[in-house]
């Protein structure tokens, strides 16, 4: 079961209004600026395929993590993210950066090599 761990952007967006993001994150936003969100996220990539000679062979991602946050023009990791906003708040842009990871097909994104 050969595998890469890849790397990728999940999230590049800027929402000039806080109804584009969870209500928990509403605290994050300037009134003037909204705000910035980017997140990398790693992904061990697994190859899979029917069992039988001749199937079709695809990757799917499995294992992941959030490598860094950026917000609002600050990198943070996950433990910094934590200590800087408390559990609510890093808890659910967590769980929106994995929402979003959930959602791209890992082995169409450009760039990623497999092995």
């Amino acid at each position: 079961m050969p595998y890469k761990t890849t790397q990728i952007d999940v999230i590049e967006a800027t929402g000039a209004e806080r109804g584009e993001y969870p209500e928990a994150l509403w605290p994050l936003f300037d009134p003037e600026e909204g705000m910035t969100l980017e997140a990398t996220v790693s992904a061990r990539m697994v190859r899979n395929d029917y069992g039988v000679p001749g199937s079709p062979v695809w990757f799917e991602a499995e294992d992941l993590e959030i490598d860094l946050i950026t917000l609002n023009g600050v990198e943070y990791t996950v433990s910094e993210l934590h200590e800087t906003y408390g559990g609510n708040i890093a808890d659910r842009l967590e769980a929106y950066i994995f929402e979003a990871a959930d959602k791209i097909e890992w082995d169409h994104v450009p760039n990623v090599e497999f092995t």
